[in-house]
């Protein structure tokens, strides 16, 4: 991985948590949004690690939140893998510290967000430390794209009509350029990928291989997500053939994986399958497959299957 990926995953060094025994499986973005009742900016008033936080609404993109002063005291997607006495899940916030939050309303009529490393984003000078994909894969873009794509994205998910103008010309602007590394057009490229998926918007394939094709773990995973929305067959084809490319990242071929599964093995003939199904028995069992990282960050027990569990699922043979 080039310097330039790994300053793509190590942004979230900047909200990172310090070491603690308490683990737990963390969520993709689209099921904190999905569960998610408001999306908001907000300032930190107050901050305990423990107790929570409070904080002072500066915009209700949602529209709905009548309370300009809340509490976010709780989480709402926490599945604990390990829990340790004396270090619970903490609220890693500073007095003065902007974020959009992903809120959902308590039982005693307070707040929480999904974990405490996800269902938020800092702001800073113009800046905003996204995630589209998951907390592990994190992109630093402009506020006023994230405010305008995630609003996008919020709205689709919860069936609210959204800018589709906007979401089109950015698309179009950012992803008719050749696929690069220079910072700020990558992580262009990456909302605009992410866009797709997310919206579930249908592009052909020409349009998202280069991408796909691109010496970039990144732009290879967020590519492959963005064809899940398209179902002819050279998509098929292409998934197929980006399984079988012994060059690609296990990760992206999961991703890969998981795009035959969307679009269905009905189409595949039945030399596809026994393609697939000679990988599937060739490849081994890979134990530390998944998201990498630190193995003390509290997210180390976050799920994701390696490349034969993942291809045997898909072919149904466990």
């Amino acid at each position: 991985m080039n310097n330039f990926s790994y300053f793509f995953l190590s942004l979230l060094l900047f909200c990172s948590l310090p070491t603690k025994a308490t683990t737990w499986d963390e969520p993709w973005q689209e099921t904190i949004i999905k569960e998610a009742e408001h999306f908001v900016l907000a300032v930190v008033t107050e901050a305990d690690e423990a107790k929570g936080i409070e904080v002072n609404i500066l915009d209700d993109f949602s529209g709905k939140l009548q309370q300009k002063q809340i509490k976010i005291n709780g989480f709402y997607l926490l599945r604990f893998c390990s829990r340790s006495a004396g270090h619970g899940p903490e609220f890693n916030f500073d007095k003065l510290d902007t974020c959009y939050f992903f809120l959902k309303e308590t039982a005693d009529g307070d707040f929480a967000i999904s974990t405490p490393t996800s269902g938020y984003a800092y702001y800073s000078t113009g800046k905003v430390m996204a995630t589209y994909r998951h907390s592990y894969h994190q992109a630093l873009v402009d506020q006023e794209i994230y405010e305008n794509s995630m609003q996008a994205i919020f709205n689709h998910y919860h069936e609210i009509a959204y800018d589709t103008v906007w979401v089109k010309d950015y698309i179009s602007t950012n992803l008719s350029q050749a696929p690069t590394e220079a910072m700020f057009l990558f992580f262009s490229q990456h909302v605009a990928l992410e866009m797709i998926y997310h919206l579930k918007l249908r592009y052909e394939l020409a349009f998202i291989e280069p991408f796909v094709n691109f010496e970039s773990f990144h732009a290879n995973v967020s590519g492959l997500r963005a064809l899940y929305a398209n179902p002819a067959p050279i998509v098929k084809e292409k998934f197929i053939a980006f399984i079988k490319d012994e060059k690609r990242d296990p990760f992206a071929k999961v991703i890969a994986v998981w795009g035959l599964g969307k679009i269905g093995l009905d189409s595949c003939s039945k030399k596809e399958l026994k393609t697939l199904s000679q990988i599937a028995k060739k490849e081994k069992k890979d134990y530390d497959s998944g998201f990498g990282g630190n193995i003390m960050d509290p997210r180390v027990c976050t799920h994701f299957p390696d490349l034969k569990s993942a291809l045997n699922k898909l072919l149904g043979i466990e």
